[in-house]
């Protein structure tokens, strides 16, 4: 076997998963996804839905509507994670000039997952996007 090349990234810090996908629906457009991942997204099914493009006080209330977000408040002497990165890369997906909206005739759909938080930072791990079919001339 021979090894073209090697990769090495440094270790994410610990923190709660979660799931942040997006969508381009026929019928409704742009809908964005946000939710908890790891183990949790098929256990839990513990997930909030937006069609784009989301307002900050959309973003809240998708974090705050989770039925886990206790946790993310911090529970039982766990630190809370910092909920304001949350919310941004929510934004930076869904707003206005976010990546569903500006985007949206080139992507079909996207996920970052997981997207590990804690009340140091917010940090990608994983993120895929997935290019819409070309348009017929």
């Amino acid at each position: 076997m021979r090894l073209d090349c090697v990769l090495v990234e440094e270790m994410a810090p610990p923190g709660l998963e979660l799931v942040i996908g997006g969508i381009i629906d026929p019928r409704f457009g742009p809908v964005l996804m946000l939710g908890f991942g790891g183990v949790f997204v098929e256990i839990l099914k513990d997930t909030a839905f937006r069609v784009c493009p989301i307002t900050r006080w959309d973003a809240e209330d998708m974090v705050n509507g989770l039925r886990g977000a206790p946790l993310l408040r911090g529970v039982r002497g766990t630190q809370a994670v910092d909920l304001r990165l949350i919310m941004e890369t929510l934004l930076a997906l869904g707003g206005d000039d976010g990546l569903l909206i500006s985007l949206q005739d080139e992507i079909a759909e996207l996920d970052i997952n997981p997207l590990i938080v804690s009340a140091k930072g917010a940090y990608a791990c994983d993120a895929r996007i997935v290019l819409a079919a070309p348009m017929e001339p």
